[in-house]
């Protein structure tokens, strides 16, 4: 599959309904937030489009995990993540080291589709995505699983 990162285009936010989907996901915004600039990690050939959608930080709050929406062909898949042991710490770290250890993946019945077929979905497009998605990548970027 190839999935690619990418900032949403005009055209793809209103087809796609993107920003009702984020103040959705935001009720704390009455309004899209002025320069804000969607990305996706989209497979166009196959209909398949991993967005992150939220993230909590243990500065903040008692968790951390990150949050992503995996849309395969209009079936949505909420896919929260940690980060696992033995990421990089430092961006001069060569090779920069990602690990994703999965906390879930809502709904439980993921659509009647392979448990195994989505985690392998999952893993290529959070591959890509890599540090940011199209926002910033790191050089020599490596991501690995817990799961």
């Amino acid at each position: 599959m190839a999935f690619v990162n990418e900032y949403i285009s005009e055209e793809d936010i209103k087809k796609n309904q993107l920003d009702a989907q984020y103040l959705k996901r935001h009720p704390e915004y009455k309004a899209i937030p002025p320069g804000f600039k969607p990305q996706w990690t989209i497979n166009r050939k196959e209909n398949i489009i991993l967005q992150l959608t939220a993230r909590a930080h243990q500065a903040y709050v008692d968790e951390s995990w990150t949050e992503f929406e995996l849309n395969w062909a209009g079936k949505i898949f909420l896919c929260r993540l940690k980060s696992g042991t033995g990421e990089s710490i430092k961006f001069s770290e060569v090779p920069f080291i990602i690990v994703w250890d999965l906390i879930s993946i809502k709904p439980d019945h993921l659509h009647q589709m392979p448990r195994e077929q989505v985690i392998e979905v999952l893993k290529e497009a959070l591959t890509v995505f890599g540090y940011d998605g199209a926002r910033k990548q790191i050089p020599n970027t490596i991501v690995k699983f817990g799961f």
